[in-house]
């Protein structure tokens, strides 16, 4: 309170400006760690999305490997066993070159995955050359015994990776909504707070300037009433403060040349009073006199015509 009684009205405003834009700026700032976090979680659908993608593809990949060498047992047509070794070395590439990252439990089961699909292949590659050699009877007892059950064992895996993947994105959602939720609600609010501290701060810097502008005008009417004895309350040091002290230092000085006036006004009147009482009794003397010489006359004329008698 004394920091903006104490400055100029210029600097009333620049720090109520100040003031709002350091609201404004907290506000970006607090926006900004949102998107961030907001990113962060995108991000993690991404990764999620990724994952999730990239078991499908591989349980997708492992059943063409199963259908090409059931393919090729069956018409042991030369194209299964194309399309097997094209879609084995795609399976190599996909295990080979993971770039999504794991957690420690999807880690251990993508790496049993792996053995399982190396090992499936091995079986593969065998019934595949016995299919080759004519011997489809046996071909068909290791597919039946031995590659089933690996296949099994894959298609479980894959299905356990998927539906973890599945979990974990679900769970990204749910946070994310949260998320937007609760940051919409808070920017709701906070842009609520930031308009209400913006009203606030105008209100108290003008509310603050028109008080002086107040007492001014009150007290330059006082003033100009003749009423030299009023003073303006100038506790500010602003530019209506600095007048307000001026005008008071002006009413002290016309209090001043008032009261000296009213005091040779009352010395020229009490001396104007004395000459008239002086000019009076000199005229009642003076009218005195006349009575005096008008009966002398009346009496010399009277012995005039005592003396005519006799």
């Amino acid at each position: 309170m004394n920091f903006f009684t104490n400055i100029s009205i210029r600097y009333k405003i620049v720090s109520s400006f100040f003031l709002i834009f350091l609201i404004l700026f907290l506000f970006g700032l607090y926006l900004l760690i949102s998107l961030n976090v907001f990113y962060q979680q995108l991000g993690k659908l991404d990764t999620e999305g990724d994952k999730r993608l990239f078991f499908a593809r591989l349980n997708t990949d492992t059943t063409q490997l199963s259908n090409s060498v059931k393919s090729y047992i069956l018409t042991k047509d030369p194209k299964w066993e194309k399309e097997y070794d094209m879609t084995s070395a795609k399976v190599a590439n996909e295990l080979s070159s993971v770039q999504t990252q794991l957690n420690p439990q999807e880690a251990k089961t993508f790496n049993d995955l792996k053995d399982t699909i190396i090992q499936a292949q091995g079986v593969e590659l065998l019934i595949l050359a016995k299919t080759r050699e004519g011997n489809t009877t046996q071909a068909i007892q290791l597919f039946d015994t031995r590659y089933e059950q690996q296949q099994e064992k894959i298609t479980s895996l894959v299905g356990t990776l998927v539906t973890n993947e599945d979990t974990a994105f679900d769970q990204t959602i749910s946070v994310n909504s949260e998320t937007i939720t609760s940051a919409r609600t808070l920017l709701v609010i906070t842009l609520g707070i930031i308009f209400l501290l913006i009203i606030i701060i105008g209100f108290f810097v003008s509310s603050l300037i028109e008080k002086s502008i107040d007492k001014l005008v009150s007290g330059v009417k006082e003033i100009a009433s003749g009423n030299f004895l009023v003073r303006i309350d100038a506790k500010t040091n602003d530019e209506v403060g600095i007048l307000a002290q001026n005008i008071n230092t002006m009413a002290s000085q016309l209090q001043t040349v008032y009261q000296s006036v009213e005091q040779n006004v009352a010395e020229k009147t009490a001396n104007l009073a004395q000459k008239i009482a002086e000019v009076e009794k000199l005229n009642k003397f003076m009218i005195g006199r006349e009575l005096k010489m008008t009966e002398l006359k009346k009496e010399i004329e009277e012995l005039k015509k005592q003396l005519n008698k006799t």
